[in-house]
């Protein structure tokens, strides 16, 4: 798949960007972190946005996602994260980068992606990638040559200089 995506990005002449998924593109809350009160207060238009669905080019950006844990998360889209997406993806191989479990990733890139069109399998999740400081100078699946590579974190280790 690495080679695969790299011949394709390279073939569309496309650079790689990985994005960050929490905090960057979307925003999720355990349902146990919200009081009885903010839940019941979130829930209808959650669930208005369940039955719709982003599929369905609804404009909502709320909703309920589940965990490998069977906890839930109530998960709000970042403002404009649709238009940014569907504009990046005309530059760039786009990838999502998370460290939540398959279950969350899945469920919550459905929301941003629902046709597979922007990410497709291209999902990095914290079972995927080991979580030493070394391997998050980018070992997952760059190619060799850095001039194709960038990164988008909110996240402090994203922004401190890395030799490959």
């Amino acid at each position: 798949m690495r080679e695969a995506s790299t011949a394709a990005a390279l073939g569309l002449q496309k650079l790689h960007l990985v994005l960050d998924l929490d905090h960057t593109l979307l925003h999720a809350v355990r349902l146990s972190n919200l009081t009885p009160e903010e839940v019941e207060r979130l829930k209808p238009e959650a669930a208005r946005n369940a039955e719709g669905g982003p599929a369905s080019g609804g404009g909502g950006d709320l909703f309920f996602v589940g965990s490998e844990t069977g906890e839930g998360f109530i998960t709000k889209l970042r403002p404009f994260v649709r238009e940014f997406l569907r504009e990046a993806h005309e530059m760039f191989q786009l990838m999502v980068y998370t460290m939540g479990g398959r279950v969350y990733s899945s469920g919550t890139t459905k929301l941003l992606d629902p046709g597979g069109e922007y990410f497709s399998d291209r999902v990095i999740t914290r079972e995927d990638y080991a979580r030493s400081e070394a391997a998050r100078a980018s070992t997952w699946s760059w190619p060799k040559r850095p001039t194709y590579r960038s990164w988008t974190t909110p996240r402090p280790y994203g922004w401190t200089t890395r030799t490959t």
